[in-house]
């Protein structure tokens, strides 16, 4: 890499606001081994950029930057409920990656609202341009209408979260749901389980991976998937308990269900109790989410973990390259991986073959009958 492209590199990260006013930009020494070149191709380099007035070298205390533009643009996470475990672990994994002291805002916009549809009624280009939001992240809704983020990509840069928009092509960073499905299946395996179920909503791409994933382990190792359980895939709330127990009566009756989310299993865990099961004894559960962790340590739930935290931080990341680089670049697919975080609901609390965390933590809920 020549000085002038290295020239370039900074000056992009100048304009885009990661070397704010006044800031430091990192040592020669730093520099050279960031583009693998030899220190005096970078001070060739910071040479043309402070003749350009844009930074001054000031010896023992450094470079620093002399010339930016005053106003940079913000960018936003777009949330159904911002407040949640997971939309802050969002929002610090993306404010983390905001150098501290560049001006740049992050904004959580919480107050969004599903339409009629289901849809998240995005904010308008006016008051996005108003509130110098020059980029968000999305978490859509299944239903989500891709017509209005179409209007939108047009002026600012977007970045999906978690779920793909059908007909709309953008940045896009998720989790390895199918590989989180598979950890779940092969851990129940191994602990001797035969008859699997999966609990969830099985619409959207998220939930649809996970099933396939386990499913996808159960014939491999020649067991059925339990479809009668996915009865409850239209939500545990509208399945009366005289339908779960009917259920729980079939002659292939699972012992062990693998739930779409953490919540589905926790309504799983309180509804088998109320029928006098007792978890794991009689049944052993494992979520998806793992974004509470107190709430899954005081129950004991084993979850396959989401990062939510890295998936902030990889949009952000994801948001400032696009605004440095050229924004004509190739979207891009960031997907995170899962882990697999055993506790007491699965009926042991020894670390699987398959690149789990433990957390050891014993329920009394789940052991009361």
């Amino acid at each position: 890499m020549g000085y002038k492209a290295i020239a370039e590199s900074i000056r992009s990260q100048i304009k885009c606001g990661e070397f704010d006013l006044n800031m430091r930009i990192p040592s020669e020494r730093v520099l050279a081994e960031q583009f693998q070149v030899q220190r005096l191709t970078v001070r060739r380099a910071l040479e043309l950029l402070e003749n350009e007035g844009l930074i001054l070298r000031r010896g023992n205390q450094g470079t620093v930057v002399v010339s930016a533009p005053s106003e940079r643009p913000h960018t936003a996470v777009l949330l159904g409920n911002a407040r949640s475990d997971a939309g802050q672990a969002i929002l610090s994994g993306f404010e983390s990656r905001i150098h501290p002291e560049s001006k740049r805002r992050v904004a959580a916009i919480d107050r969004i609202l599903p339409d009629k549809h289901g849809a998240l009624s995005l904010p308008t280009l006016d008051w996005l341009t108003q509130e110098r939001i020059g980029a968000y992240a999305l978490m859509p809704e299944w239903t989500q209408d891709n017509s209005g983020l179409k209007r939108h990509q047009n002026a600012l840069s977007i970045v999906l979260l978690d779920r793909r928009v059908l007909g709309f092509e953008s940045d896009f960073v998720g989790f390895d749901n199918k590989e989180g499905g598979r950890i779940a299946a092969r851990h129940l395996i191994g602990l001797g389980h035969r008859k699997i179920a999966f609990a969830g909503v099985a619409f959207q791409e998220t939930v649809i991976d996970r099933l396939a994933g386990v499913q996808e382990v159960l014939e491999a190792a020649g067991l059925p998937l339990l479809w009668p359980w996915m009865l409850l895939r239209f939500g545990l709330e509208h399945v009366p308990l005289s339908v779960l127990q009917a259920m729980l009566e079939l002659p292939d009756r699972p012992t062990a269900v693998v739930c779409a989310n953490d919540i589905n299993a926790m309504k799983l865990a309180t509804a088998l109790q109320r029928l006098g099961l007792c978890i794991p004894e009689d049944m052993a559960l494992v979520g998806f989410g793992g974004e509470s962790t107190e709430t899954c340590d005081a129950l004991g739930l084993t979850t396959a973990r989401l990062p939510y935290f890295d998936m902030g931080h990889a949009a952000c990341d994801r948001i400032l390259t696009r605004q440095t680089l050229d924004s004509k670049e190739e979207f891009t697919q960031t997907i995170l991986p899962v882990s697999l975080v055993v506790r007491s609901s699965c009926g042991s609390l020894a670390i699987s073959t398959h690149s789990v965390s433990t957390t050891a933590s014993i329920s009394t809920l789940f052991r009361q009958r």
